[in-house]
């Protein structure tokens, strides 16, 4: 996709809404986890496909991860 960093905002957003599915990615020890000089943060997704395109690499050993959306306001949202 070519879109802008706010369209690709956009875009996940929508397709979170509409299928009530975040995705993220997944090894032996847990989510993957970015980290900033400023934060850690864990990389989401809007679809199981483009999780997948981001399990190379280092996080070759990941697999994609479906987060219902009600699992993921109740239990991650508050402890974020």
């Amino acid at each position: 996709m070519n879109l802008t960093p706010e369209g690709r905002y956009d875009y996940m957003v929508e397709q979170i809404k509409a299928e009530k599915i975040i995705w993220t990615l997944q090894d032996q020890d847990g989510c993957v986890m970015l980290t900033t000089e400023d934060e850690d943060c864990i990389p989401m997704w809007p679809s199981e496909e483009t999780a997948a395109l981001w399990a190379v690499d280092e996080w070759k050993d990941c697999e994609p991860l479906a987060i219902p959306l009600d699992e993921f306001q109740e239990r991650w949202v508050s402890g974020m």
